[in-house]
């Protein structure tokens, strides 16, 4: 059962092309550059448009809700 949804989100995952969830490794090597160069580096860096929506619902729900809401993807 868990296979089957797994191999279907390789696969949605593998056709995507671009968008705003998925970046090329440019958009890390940025990030990286910039947190190499920086005399303070932050301890993480947000790439993706995901990263930083999570990020912003960490602040505004609870771990429980979060959790919901990933279960439902």
């Amino acid at each position: 059962m868990h296979a089957e949804v797994y191999k279907k989100r390789i696969a949605r995952m593998e056709a995507g092309g671009t968008s705003r969830f998925k970046l090329g490794p440019e958009a890390v090597l940025e990030k990286l550059i910039h947190a190499l160069e920086s005399p303070r580096p932050h301890p993480h860096y947000y790439v993706t448009t995901g990263t930083y929506m999570l990020a912003w619902a960490r602040r505004l729900f609870s771990t429980r809700v979060i959790d919901r809401l990933i279960a439902g993807q």
